[in-house]
Formats: C-alpha cells, structure tokens, sequence
C-alpha cells in the first residue's frame, strides 16, 4: 500500500500494524517530512517525489493508494495528473482513496470572515473563496473549486491551495474507462473531509 503525502507518518504509522512493513511505502514531496518519518525509524519504505508526475515506482505495484488531506490542497491540473499516475501504479483492480474539502467548507470560510475577530485557526484561509455565493454556484455546477495558496508559502507552486471538488467532477474527469468510483462519501464530525473512493478497471 502507498500513503500518498503521508507527511510526517501521522497516518502512515497505523497502516503498519495490518500490513508488514516492507509491503507499506510512505511518499511526500517535501523533504522535511520523508526525513522525520526516517528519523522516527519507520520501518516501511519512504521515498520523496517530485510535486508532479510521474513517480519512480512501477507499474501496477500498489493495490491500495491512500491520500488523506492531499488532493484536498491540489489544482485541478495536479489533481488529474495525480489520478492519472495513481491508475498507472495500482494493480488491476487496486483502489485509491482520496479526500477532498466538502461543499461546506467554502461557507465556513464565509461565516468566519464575518466574525470579528475571526477564529485564530481561520486566519490562514479566510481570504479564499470571497465571492461565496459564486464559488457555492460552481460547485454546485460540478466545477473544481481550487484557491491557490503556495505550498511552504512559495506562491511559484500554484498547484497548492484549498480545493473543493464536487462528485460530478470526479465522475465526469476520472471515473469511466479507467476507473470506477466506488463511493463519494460526505464528510461527517469524525472526518470533516469528503472521501473518494476509486477502483482500477
């Protein structure tokens, strides 16, 4: 299995106790983050990879690729590009899931602007999404929602931002020939995002 993004290991650590270690691979493109999993001694495969595909792995090598938290930050180009690599990578029949800010996310940022003073944990996205009822009408339509933000604040890497991608963009961009959407799943209080689920035709 791959944890695609899998940051400093704080998810990567669980799937270690279901599968063995050498069958587990951990990939971020930040280096800071493939170097604390290394220091914490993961014992699975960690490997950094470049913010765009395509990755040094094998074709269809994963049976389950794992990205919480990642596709929820990636523009519509990074994100196509992503699954793209990901039907690449899994076996036949191998699953991907994924997540993905929900609809209710682009009206939180609105209510907190109108707070004042705004939650100290808001200030950071407040600015997106301005126009909210444009933003809710695109989404609404099955358009990708993205507001570039930077990754690490370096506005060069426009594919990071906040996104908001609705189930008719999922169907319409990445389930057909390639891949069967399984499930798009809402996001409840335990899981605040939207999950995806794909599977390899």
């Amino acid at each position: 299995m791959l944890d695609f993004g899998c940051g400093w290991g704080r998810i990567l650590r669980f799937w270690l106790k279901d599968f063995e270690a050498d069958h587990v691979w951990g990939v971020d493109v930040q280096k800071e983050a493939v170097d604390i999993c290394e220091g914490l001694a993961f014992p699975c495969n960690l490997k950094q990879i470049p913010s765009g595909p395509p990755v040094d792995l094998p074709a269809d090598k994963f049976g389950l690729i794992y990205a919480f938290s990642v596709f929820s930050h990636l523009s519509p180009e990074a994100a196509d590009a992503w699954v793209a690599e990901f039907h690449r990578i899994l076996k036949p029949g191998g699953t991907a899931m994924l997540s993905t800010r929900p609809r209710s996310f682009i009206e939180m940022v609105g209510n907190a602007r109108k707070m004042n003073p705004a939650p100290e944990w808001t200030k950071r996205i407040v600015h997106h999404f301005q126009d909210e009822n444009k933003w809710l009408s695109r989404y609404n339509a099955g358009e990708f929602c993205f507001e570039p933000v930077g990754l690490g604040g370096d506005p060069s890497k426009s594919f990071y931002g906040e996104a908001v991608i609705p189930k008719d963009y999922v169907v319409k961009h990445w389930a057909g020939s390639k891949f069967r959407l399984c499930a798009f799943l809402a996001g409840d209080r335990l899981v605040e995002q939207n999950i995806i689920i794909l599977q390899k035709k």
